[in-house]
């Protein structure tokens, strides 16, 4: 008879291995020393997990999930598409600067589109990128946005939000921007839309 799932053991390894990804990084951490800091056997976690790479996937798969979650319930369908935007682009900084160690290890390796028998698993990954396509694509269709190609300033998008998520992270900033978050995210909500010709 197989043992029931215990869900407060999955969440304490899953707190365990984003602290020490952020101390070591995903290729300095091993099954064995993440068990030996849970006092439990590496079986344990073998029971839970094929092995470390599908557990680091586990962990980003929840943290993309929950990121798109929080980021869909801050904002509006019928909002404006500007509107939406910006509570995409507040959510996701906030999100992540409460979540530090668990968007750190999401960002450290981020999943490639490339492989076709990854695309199931990958739009769990890009969920968040897509939403902000749609929101673009609309902007763009109801002139709210000045742009051509939308799958280029999405990634653009994230490409500013990640940079400045991962600068704060890693204390990058000059100190008084260091301690403000918020005040990044807002300064990300400018750029972008001076970027799309958007009035604030």
């Amino acid at each position: 008879m197989s043992r029931p799932p215990n869900p407060e053991l999955i969440e304490n390894i899953q707190v365990v291995v984003s602290d020490l990804v952020k101390q070591k990084g995903i290729d300095g951490i091993t099954l064995r020393m993440i068990s030996r800091r849970l006092n439990i056997t590496a079986t344990t976690i073998y029971y839970y997990y094929k092995d470390k790479d599908d557990l680091i996937s586990k962990i980003k798969e929840r943290g993309y999930t929950e990121l798109d979650n929080c980021i869909a319930d801050n904002i509006k369908p019928k909002d404006s598409s500007k509107n939406q935007l910006k509570g995409v682009v507040l959510t996701f900084v906030k999100w992540c600067a409460e979540n530090e160690n668990l968007a750190s290890m999401m960002f450290e390796k981020l999943q490639t589109n490339e492989a076709p028998k990854q695309k199931v698993k990958n739009e769990v990954y890009f969920k968040t990128y897509n939403r902000v396509l749609e929101i673009l694509k609309k902007g763009k269709d109801r002139e709210e946005f000045k742009i051509d190609d939308c799958e280029l300033e999405a990634s653009i998008s994230f490409s500013l939000l990640y940079g400045i998520v991962t600068l704060y992270f890693n204390k990058r900033f000059i100190d008084k921007y260091n301690k403000d978050i918020e005040y990044l995210a807002k300064k990300a909500v400018d750029v972008l839309f001076n970027h799309y010709g958007i009035n604030k």
